[in-house]
């Protein structure tokens, strides 16, 4: 009686099929880690501009956010006058962050006042891009409404809320 043995060509074949599934998940799995990296820095920025918002309120002083754009990495640095421990006022570096966006274009940084009230100016909306290539991902951090930083995939619509206007106090 004769055992049934795989050849070689059985095997070569079966090899072949798992590489090209291994080939196939490698690929989704390193789509969706670059994809996670986005949101992390989307959510990191949200954060960190929350906290500043709080402390801003809290300890009623103004802070400034600078995002920038440095040997082809970008940061972004929340700094104060006041000498706030509670503050890191430190670079922080984005890791899947490629370039800006903001008023409709592409920029090397944005520089934003948040005042002692929570609110930050000027009210418009940050497009964090992603570094894929072939998938030009962004997520928006949008800043229009005060005291209601959101993320969002798309971008905002311009909010047409303005701020009241105090009417002139008349001369007596």
């Amino acid at each position: 009686m004769r055992k049934k043995c795989f050849t070689l060509i059985e095997i070569m074949i079966a090899m072949a099929i798992i590489s090209l599934v291994g080939t196939v998940v490698g690929w989704q799995i390193h789509r969706m880690i670059a994809s996670h990296r986005l949101e992390s820095d989307a959510e990191q920025l949200c954060i960190a501009l929350q906290e500043a918002q709080l402390l801003a309120i809290t300890h009623e002083t103004d802070f400034q956010i600078r995002l920038y754009s440095d040997r082809g990495k970008i940061f972004y640095q929340i700094k104060t006058h006041e000498p706030l421990a509670v503050v890191d006022q430190r670079p922080k570096a984005f890791s899947a962050v490629h370039s800006l966006s903001w008023k409709g274009s592409t920029v090397s940084s944005i520089d934003l006042d948040l005042y002692s009230s929570g609110r930050i100016e000027p009210p418009e909306s940050i497009g964090l891009i992603s570094k894929d290539p072939k998938k030009n991902r962004s997520l928006w951090v949008d800043l229009q409404t005060p005291l209601h930083i959101k993320l969002t995939s798309k971008r905002p619509p311009k909010n047409s809320l303005k701020l009241p206007v105090l009417p002139k106090e008349r001369g007596t």
